[in-house]
């Protein structure tokens, strides 16, 4: 058994994004035309702003909490530095992605395929969507050592892993290292953060088991 952070799986995200690239900008978009219709060069530039500007960065907004988010008790965190909310950079990277319509599909793969629910923006921007608890704190999960399933108590993980240990062996957990300063890195990364060093070659990327 070993604790992590509690991350966001696919439903919650689904809804949170509904909320925040077609309600609130929809609401804002006819608040808009309600008040200056017609002043119709003001009316485009603000729908404009309205439309693709909020979904853009509306992770970066206060605590790495967009509205839909907020309304979840779910943020979005700088995965290489996790006590940092996303910037509104990140949120940009992460987001845009999103406007191609195909890039859905691959989103929702990628979001149900990895424990951690990283989607393709969050690999480019280097995030990662974590669920809080009532004191605004990262929630954390106790996770099976056979199965890599998370437990919401310690009771819970340990009742499963007698269950689950019968004929399984324990997971190897995996590190990928940087050849060059042995920092840790991740699978998908082009180049280290530290030393720059560039991982698409061969043997660029250390893995170690334990």
């Amino acid at each position: 058994m070993y604790v992590r952070d509690k991350t966001v799986g696919l439903g919650l995200r689904i809804v949170a994004y509904l909320i925040d690239f077609v309600c609130i900008p929809l609401i804002v978009y006819f608040l808009i035309i309600f008040i200056f219709g017609e002043n119709y060069i003001l009316t485009y530039l603000l729908g404009f702003i309205a439309l693709f500007g909020y979904p853009l960065i509306k992770d970066g907004l206060p605590n790495g909490q967009s509205l839909g988010k907020r309304i979840f008790n779910i943020k979005v965190l700088n995965y290489e530095n996790k006590s940092e909310p996303c910037s509104i950079g990140k949120s940009f990277v992460r987001n845009i992605v999103l406007f191609i319509p195909i890039v859905w599909v691959v989103e929702v793969v990628k979001i149900e395929e990895n424990a951690e629910h990283r989607r393709w923006g969050d690999y480019l921007a280097k995030t990662i969507v974590v669920k809080l608890d009532k004191n605004k704190k990262i929630k954390q999960e106790y996770v099976c050592d056979y199965c890599d399933k998370g437990f919401s108590t310690k009771e819970e993980d340990d009742k499963h892993e007698q269950e689950c240990k019968r004929g399984k062996k324990k997971l190897k957990k995996i590190d990928f290292l940087c050849s060059k300063c042995k920092s840790k890195v991740s699978e998908d990364d082009i180049k280290c953060p530290k030393c720059k060093n560039f991982l698409a070659k061969e043997g660029a990327i250390i893995k170690k088991e334990h």
